[in-house]
């Protein structure tokens, strides 16, 4: 990643492939759906999480897919439509959204940082986004192999001893995220047989949106908040498809 010009369009080109797609009928709400067990982890105590961000993320997208939005549109509708829903977590802004984009060059570390959680928290919760970026700017790892991973790390956290409980409720809202996000847009364009809305050359799209996800679910710096994460990946979105017409 040369500079931040680069990261940037690299972040446009992977993230979520745009709002023309109509892959909406994944339904995440239904516990006997095969889709929602693959990416479950019922030692999860916070795994409704990654449910909730999915189901919100689907239905926005069914309701204005169809609109011409700006990315500070988007996020304001957005925020609108998590409120209508009484989440708790606050709305997501312009300057978090921002700030966000542009961690991505740092593994999100300064997202990280501005966490009010311990700091053996703020470490664990780094190893994370690390995989995360670092895998998904490599780009040869399996939606299996991610998953795997993350579910091992959900399981080290869960033992651990030197996390608080604020520490793992953070923590553990941020994995399942981290396994649902990538899980929804990877099957979100799965009708795409030349592989191309999953993956730019060097790049794993679903990989970099899912940490995307979680960064802005922990963007307002308490607890994680569905909300601001749903916001985050409806303004992501938009984003790419902003600049695709520029194009």
């Amino acid at each position: 990643m040369k500079n931040l010009k680069n990261i940037i369009s690299c972040l446009i080109l992977i993230t979520v492939f745009n709002a023309n797609s109509q892959n909406l009928n994944i339904d995440w709400s239904d516990n006997g759906n095969s889709t929602v067990q693959k990416y479950s982890n019922s030692e999860n105590p916070f795994d409704t999480a990654g449910k909730k961000h999915n189901i919100l993320v689907s239905e926005f997208l069914k309701i204005n897919n169809s609109k011409k939005l700006s990315v500070e549109e988007t996020i304001s509708l957005a925020n609108d439509f998590c409120d209508a829903k009484e989440l708790d977590g606050g709305r997501l802004t312009m300057v978090q959204f921002n700030y966000g984009i542009k961690d991505i060059k740092n593994n999100f570390s300064g997202v990280v940082e501005r966490l009010d959680i311990s700091k053996m928290g703020k470490f664990k919760l780094q190893e994370l986004f690390n995989f995360m970026v670092q895998n998904g700017t490599k780009g040869n790892i399996s939606i299996e192999e991610v998953t795997s991973y993350i579910v091992s790390f959900e399981n080290s956290v869960l033992k651990n001893n030197s996390l608080n409980k604020k520490d793992k409720e953070v923590i553990l809202s941020s994995t399942s995220v981290a396994r649902f996000s990538p899980g929804f847009w990877y099957n979100y364009n799965s009708a795409d047989t030349t592989g191309q809305a999953k993956r730019t050359p060097g790049w794993l799209r679903w990989l970099i949106v899912g940490a995307a996800d979680v960064a802005g679910g922990v963007a307002g710096g308490g607890a994680f908040s569905v909300a601001t994460g749903t916001a985050a990946s409806l303004g992501a979105n938009q984003l790419v498809s902003t600049v695709d017409k520029e194009k």
